[in-house]
């Protein structure tokens, strides 16, 4: 792990953290950097990613199976809707081939992209129409 040395404006939980310092209790946050284009869908893979951290510092006996399939089911679901626009598609295989993240310019892309609000959106609605309903739970009660 690597000490934070930011010192800009923070949300609630650097409110937090600061206020449980002050009342003399040690606080730590854990986050997981996932893609902006995704950053508003619950995501799988970040959990796991932080449960596996947890983990580690721990040295806990987690059973992360139901979590691993769900990751597996995820990243499934996200193909498909990658599949779906091919823009999309490409955006998004020259950032995973980047190191860092780095504002592409749209000629490399071949025109316009979609706005990062827009692919949420579709990447939600996608997930939705895919989430099993009441009636379609496959796991019995």
């Amino acid at each position: 792990m690597k000490p934070s040395r930011y010192e800009g404006p923070t949300g609630i939980v650097g409110v937090l953290s600061s206020a449980a310092r002050a009342a003399g209790f040690a606080a730590v946050s854990l986050w997981a950097n996932v893609p902006h284009y995704i950053a508003t869908v619950e995501n799988p893979r970040a959990t796991l990613a932080l449960l596996h951290r947890v983990n580690r510092l721990f040295d806990g006996p987690l059973d992360l199976a139901e979590l691993e399939e769900a990751g597996t089911q995820f990243d499934a679901q996200l193909a498909e809707v990658l599949a779906q626009n091919r823009k999309v598609a490409s955006y998004v295989r020259k950032l995973e081939a980047k190191d860092t993240e780095v504002e592409l310019p749209l000629a490399e892309m071949g025109g316009e992209l979609p706005s990062g609000h827009d692919l949420v959106a579709e990447i939600e609605r996608f997930l939705r129409r895919e989430r099993p309903g009441p009636s379609q739970d496959p796991t019995p009660e």
